[in-house]
Protein backbone atom coordinates (compact mmCIF):
# COMPACT_ATOMS: atom_id res chain seq x y z
CA UNK A 1 0.00 0.00 0.00
CA UNK A 2 1.26 3.21 -1.19
CA UNK A 3 1.24 6.16 1.37
CA UNK A 4 1.52 9.79 1.16
CA UNK A 5 2.67 11.24 4.30
CA UNK A 6 2.54 15.31 4.60
CA UNK A 7 3.23 17.68 7.52
CA UNK A 8 3.49 20.70 9.25
CA UNK A 9 1.98 22.56 6.71
CA UNK A 10 1.46 25.79 8.86
CA UNK A 11 -1.32 27.52 6.22
CA UNK A 12 -2.28 30.89 6.42
CA UNK A 13 -5.29 32.09 5.37
CA UNK A 14 -4.53 33.27 1.39
CA UNK A 15 -2.59 35.44 0.10
CA UNK A 16 -0.57 35.58 3.65
CA UNK A 17 3.16 34.89 3.98
CA UNK A 18 5.34 33.27 6.73
CA UNK A 19 8.85 34.10 6.97
CA UNK A 20 8.97 35.12 3.31
CA UNK A 21 7.29 32.44 1.82
CA UNK A 22 3.29 31.78 1.03
CA UNK A 23 2.22 28.52 2.90
CA UNK A 24 -1.03 28.11 0.10
CA UNK A 25 1.53 28.22 -2.28
CA UNK A 26 3.43 25.64 -1.28
CA UNK A 27 1.01 22.86 -0.29
CA UNK A 28 -0.45 23.57 -4.02
CA UNK A 29 3.15 22.86 -5.39
CA UNK A 30 3.43 19.85 -3.36
CA UNK A 31 0.38 18.44 -4.71
CA UNK A 32 1.28 19.18 -8.30
CA UNK A 33 4.25 17.00 -7.61
CA UNK A 34 1.94 14.36 -5.80
CA UNK A 35 -0.02 13.72 -8.83
CA UNK A 36 2.78 14.15 -11.60
CA UNK A 37 4.88 11.41 -8.93
CA UNK A 38 2.46 9.81 -6.86
CA UNK A 39 -0.99 9.53 -8.10
CA UNK A 40 -0.97 5.82 -7.56
CA UNK A 41 -0.74 6.02 -4.00
CA UNK A 42 -4.06 5.25 -1.89
CA UNK A 43 -3.94 7.28 1.13
CA UNK A 44 -2.79 10.91 2.32
CA UNK A 45 -1.98 11.41 6.10
CA UNK A 46 -1.36 14.79 7.20
CA UNK A 47 0.24 14.60 10.66
CA UNK A 48 -0.44 18.38 11.94
CA UNK A 49 -0.05 21.80 12.22
CA UNK A 50 -2.30 22.04 9.18
CA UNK A 51 -2.37 26.06 9.86
CA UNK A 52 0.04 28.16 11.79
CA UNK A 53 -2.70 30.10 14.31
CA UNK A 54 -5.34 28.18 14.02
CA UNK A 55 -7.22 30.69 11.93
CA UNK A 56 -10.80 29.48 10.74
CA UNK A 57 -10.10 30.89 7.32
CA UNK A 58 -6.57 28.78 6.68
CA UNK A 59 -8.81 25.50 7.39
CA UNK A 60 -11.17 26.43 4.53
CA UNK A 61 -8.02 27.42 2.33
CA UNK A 62 -6.26 23.55 3.73
CA UNK A 63 -9.86 21.58 3.05
CA UNK A 64 -10.18 24.29 -0.86
CA UNK A 65 -6.67 23.10 -1.28
CA UNK A 66 -6.67 19.31 -0.68
CA UNK A 67 -9.44 18.87 -2.96
CA UNK A 68 -6.64 18.26 -5.32
CA UNK A 69 -5.69 14.98 -4.20
CA UNK A 70 -6.28 11.87 -6.37
CA UNK A 71 -6.53 9.85 -3.15
CA UNK A 72 -8.47 9.80 -0.15
CA UNK A 73 -6.65 12.45 2.72
CA UNK A 74 -7.09 12.00 6.56
CA UNK A 75 -6.09 15.41 8.71
CA UNK A 76 -4.25 15.25 12.00
CA UNK A 77 -3.99 18.74 14.06
CA UNK A 78 -1.08 19.89 16.09
CA UNK A 79 0.13 22.03 17.99
CA UNK A 80 -0.30 25.00 15.76
CA UNK A 81 -3.79 23.63 15.15
CA UNK A 82 -7.17 24.61 17.25
CA UNK A 83 -8.83 21.71 17.88
CA UNK A 84 -12.46 23.14 17.95
CA UNK A 85 -12.17 25.57 14.56
CA UNK A 86 -10.53 22.37 12.89
CA UNK A 87 -13.93 20.70 13.83
CA UNK A 88 -15.99 22.94 12.54
CA UNK A 89 -14.45 22.92 9.44
CA UNK A 90 -13.67 19.69 9.09
CA UNK A 91 -16.89 17.43 11.03
CA UNK A 92 -16.89 14.73 9.13
CA UNK A 93 -12.96 13.90 10.70
CA UNK A 94 -14.21 11.91 13.99
CA UNK A 95 -13.46 12.60 17.62
CA UNK A 96 -13.26 10.38 20.40
CA UNK A 97 -15.89 9.93 22.94
CA UNK A 98 -13.64 12.58 25.08
CA UNK A 99 -13.61 15.17 21.97
CA UNK A 100 -10.29 14.48 21.12
CA UNK A 101 -9.27 14.20 17.24
CA UNK A 102 -8.45 10.73 17.00
CA UNK A 103 -8.89 8.02 14.69
CA UNK A 104 -8.85 4.29 13.36
CA UNK A 105 -8.64 3.52 9.90
CA UNK A 106 -8.82 -0.35 8.79
CA UNK A 107 -6.45 -1.04 5.82
CA UNK A 108 -5.13 -3.55 3.23
CA UNK A 109 -1.71 -3.55 5.92
CA UNK A 110 -3.17 -3.20 9.00
CA UNK A 111 -4.74 -0.63 11.71
CA UNK A 112 -4.00 2.91 11.23
CA UNK A 113 -4.35 5.24 14.42
CA UNK A 114 -4.58 8.52 14.17
CA UNK A 115 -4.03 10.28 17.26
CA UNK A 116 -4.56 13.38 19.06
CA UNK A 117 -1.47 15.13 20.82
CA UNK A 118 -1.86 18.76 21.20
CA UNK A 119 -2.23 20.04 24.62
CA UNK A 120 -3.98 23.75 24.17
CA UNK A 121 -1.30 26.38 24.44
CA UNK A 122 1.83 24.33 24.47
CA UNK A 123 4.48 23.34 22.09
CA UNK A 124 5.07 19.62 23.19
CA UNK A 125 2.78 16.67 22.48
CA UNK A 126 0.94 14.93 25.57
CA UNK A 127 -1.01 12.10 25.69
CA UNK A 128 -3.28 11.80 28.85
CA UNK A 129 -4.69 8.63 30.23
CA UNK A 130 -8.12 9.24 28.39
CA UNK A 131 -6.26 9.28 24.96
CA UNK A 132 -4.16 6.69 26.34
CA UNK A 133 -7.80 4.57 27.17
CA UNK A 134 -8.97 5.21 23.63
CA UNK A 135 -5.07 4.09 22.17
CA UNK A 136 -5.35 0.65 24.57
CA UNK A 137 -8.67 -0.41 23.46
CA UNK A 138 -7.85 0.19 19.86
CA UNK A 139 -4.84 -1.80 20.24
CA UNK A 140 -6.34 -4.36 22.13
CA UNK A 141 -8.94 -5.50 19.34
CA UNK A 142 -6.37 -5.30 16.47
CA UNK A 143 -6.09 -9.01 17.13
CA UNK A 144 -2.98 -9.85 14.94
CA UNK A 145 -2.97 -7.20 12.39
CA UNK A 146 -0.07 -4.95 12.15
CA UNK A 147 -0.79 -1.46 13.93
CA UNK A 148 0.55 1.90 12.41
CA UNK A 149 0.58 4.52 15.04
CA UNK A 150 0.49 8.37 13.05
CA UNK A 151 0.96 11.94 15.22
CA UNK A 152 1.82 15.37 15.17
CA UNK A 153 4.49 15.05 17.69
CA UNK A 154 7.38 12.04 18.17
Amino acid sequence: MKIIQITDTHLMPRGSELHGLNPCERLETCIASIKEFHADAELCIITGDLTDRGHRKAYHDFREILQQLPMPYHPLIGNHDHREIFSEVFPEVPRDEHGFVQQMLETPIGRFLLLDTVEHGKDWGSYCEKRGAWLRSQLETAGSKAVYLFMHHP
